[in-house]
C-alpha cells in the first residue's frame, strides 16, 4: 500500500464517530481528533510507558487514553465524559502545548481527580458519573475525594486559533470499561490534512514547493513572498500531530532536528485551501 493511500484511510478511521478498545496510553501517541463528533471508547487497555502526569492532581496513570487536537475557530470549549459503567470514577487532565507539539512543553490547564471519599459507599456522592468542562463552573482543578465543593466539573476553556491541546482520560476504577466523549462550546477543531494532492510537490497558490526531500535538519519552503505568512501542521505516518507553527519570508524553513527519522505529512493553510506534502526525514 502506498504511503498516501495509508494516510487517507487512517484519517477516515480517525474521523469515525465510534471506536473500540483504544491503546493510546502516552502523550507522545495520542488519538488525533479532527472534528467534534461525539464518540465512544468501548474499553481501555494498557498502561503508559511515559510519566506524563507527574506533578498534576491526577498524579498516577490508570488505563490512560490520550487525545490531541488543534483549534481552528477560536471560542469556548466544553466536553462531557460519561463512563459506560456509572460506578466508574473517571479522572482527566487537559494540557495546552507551548509552541511545537512536544509533550515536554505541555502546560496543564485543567485537572480533575475528584472521586469517592475513603469509607463512603461507591456511588453515594456527586463525584461519580459524568465529568468534564462546562460553562457554569469557575474552578480549574478538583483534588482527589469529594470535599470542598467538588462536583466533577471544571470551567470551560477559552481557545485561540492555532492552539494545540491534549486530553488524557484516566479510569481510576481500573475496570477496563470505556466512556463516551461529547464536545460543546463555540470553538472548532482543525480538520485533518488532505491526502497527497501533487506528485511534483508543488502547490498552485504561490507555486509553493519544499526541499530537500529527503530532509535532515531543515526543510526549506520555496515560493513565499513578503506578503504571505503560512500556518503549517506536521503529522507522522500514523496521523499524529507532531509540530505546528508559521513560516514566512523571514523564516523560510522548518526545523526538523528534533524529529525521528521517518515519513511525515506537512499541511500548509493557503487562501485557496490546504496543500499537503510528504517528506522523508533522514
Amino acid at each position: 500500500m502506498k504511503p498516501f493511500q495509508f494516510f487517507s484511510i487512517l484519517i477516515s478511521l480517525l474521523a469515525a464517530s465510534s471506536a473500540t478498545a483504544q491503546t493510546h496510553p502516552d502523550c507522545s501517541d495520542p488519538l488525533l481528533l479532527t472534528n467534534m463528533d461525539p464518540f465512544t471508547i468501548d474499553s481501555v487497555v494498557g498502561e503508559g510507558v511515559e510519566d506524563d502526569l507527574s506533578g498534576t492532581c491526577v498524579a498516577q496513570e490508570f488505563s490512560p487514553t490520550w487525545f490531541s487536537w488543534q483549534i481552528e475557530q477560536p471560542g469556548t470549549l466544553t466536553f462531557v465524559l460519561t463512563p459506560l459503567n456509572e460506578l466508574n470514577d473517571l479522572d482527566f487532565a487537559v494540557f495546552r502545548f507551548n509552541g511545537n507539539v512536544l509533550c515536554q512543553e505541555k502546560i496543564l490547564k485543567r485537572c480533575m481527580a475528584a472521586g469517592e471519599n475513603v469509607g463512603d459507599p461507591t456511588g453515594s456522592i456527586p463525584c461519580f458519573g459524568p465529568t468534564g468542562l462546562n460553562l457554569t463552573e469557575t474552578d480549574i482543578e478538583e483534588q482527589p475525594g469529594c470535599n470542598n465543593g467538588n462536583n466533577n466539573f471544571l470551567k470551560f476553556l477559552e481557545c485561540q486559533a492555532g492552539e494545540n491541546y491534549a486530553l488524557v482520560v484516566n479510569n481510576f476504577s481500573s475496570s477496563g470499561e470505556g466512556f463516551t466523549l461529547e464536545w460543546g462550546g463555540t470553538a472548532t477543531f482543525s480538520p485533518a490534512p488532505d491526502s497527497i494532492n501533487s506528485p511534483t510537490l508543488e502547490a498552485k497558490a504561490l507555486q509553493l514547493s519544499i526541499g530537500p526531500n529527503p530532509a535532515k535538519d531543515k526543510l526549506y519552503v520555496f515560493g513565499l513572498d513578503n506578503q504571505h505568512e503560512l500556518s503549517y501542521q506536521v503529522a507522522d505516518s500514523l496521523g499524529r500531530l507532531v509540530m505546528s507553527g508559521k513560516t514566512h519570508a523571514d523564516s523560510r524553513y522548518l526545523e526538523f532536528s528534533a524529529l525521528p527519522s521517518g515519513a511525515y505529512f506537512i499541511a500548509f493553510l493557503l487562501d485557496d485551501g490546504r496543500r499537503v506534502f510528504m517528506v522523508v526525514v533522514e
